[in-house]
């Protein structure tokens, strides 16, 4: 394999949708609105089955329910899946986003936007920033996920082209079993996982940040209907309610279907 940087998944999308890769590491909001948009792509496998989107800050805020971001900034990237579901996350609790103070930053500024003080949280991946800015900072993180306060959606996971599924059926459910297999063993062992990672780039965070950060990603694998299941594996009815809730959101077309986005001839087996 040759993994390069993707810069965001709605990047991902399009180079995937333009055959620059054969396979891209995509978040479900993405997939939606890059398929809408004519982007021959679909997921064929999600692994971040509950959204690992949250809103990130320093534990010292003491804030434990979303009610209390009322008031604060909130450090954005607009377009980003984050920030797309972010009105459905404070409609479910009340809200709207006049309730806060959304500054717009480059997904690379978020950190820094929060450990300088720009902003008072951040919206991102629980197994991305925080740690690292619990580990520049020595300060504790905390999160308010979306999925534990009423906005549960598909996550992350696997797309291809349109033509490569067509065409090369057995290259994506290699592709995804040997996926699959590696979250598997990485569960078993998370210190050998963590140790393959050297020098894989030279940005990586420490050692230790990246045990956290695989700690944090385990408890978004799964859901009730796919606990039992490998990773991978996705439930229809996890798809449908994601779907709802984006064309809910009016950022669907009425009437979209599950099997416009998801293509689920590729599920692993244990």
């Amino acid at each position: 394999l040759k993994i390069v940087p993707g810069k965001g998944s709605g990047p991902v999308a399009q180079a995937v949708g333009q055959k620059q890769a054969d396979f891209g590491w995509v978040d479900t909001p993405s997939v939606l609105s890059a398929v809408q948009a004519g982007v021959p792509i679909k997921s064929v496998g999600v692994f971040y089955q509950t959204s690992a989107a949250a809103v990130q800050f320093f534990a010292s805020k003491d804030i434990t329910k979303p009610s209390q971001l009322k008031g604060m900034k909130i450090a954005v990237t607009p377009g980003d899946p984050f920030t797309t579901a972010f009105p459905a996350f404070l409609k479910a609790n009340g809200m709207t986003t006049s309730d806060v103070q959304m500054v717009n930053v480059t997904s690379a500024a978020k950190i820094s936007s929060v450990i300088s003080g720009q902003a008072d949280a951040l919206l991102g991946f629980i197994d991305d920033q925080g740690p690292t800015i619990q580990d520049k900072t020595g300060n504790k993180m905390s999160y308010l996920r979306f999925a534990d306060f009423g906005l549960t959606y598909e996550g992350t996971g696997l797309v291809a082209n349109n033509d490569t599924i067509k065409n090369d059926p057995t290259l994506v459910k290699n592709m995804m079993q040997a996926i699959s297999e590696s979250f598997t063993a990485a569960k078993a062992d998370p210190a050998a996982a963590v140790a393959s990672m050297a020098g894989v780039d030279p940005n990586l965070p420490a050692p230790a940040v990246l045990t956290e950060q695989w700690q944090r990603a385990q408890t978004c694998m799964s859901t009730s209907n796919t606990a039992s299941l490998p990773p991978g594996a996705n439930s229809e009815t996890d798809w449908a309610q994601t779907v709802k809730i984006f064309t809910d959101l009016g950022q669907l077309k009425s009437g979209a279907q599950v099997s416009d986005f998801w293509d689920d001839s590729f599920a692993p087996t244990s």
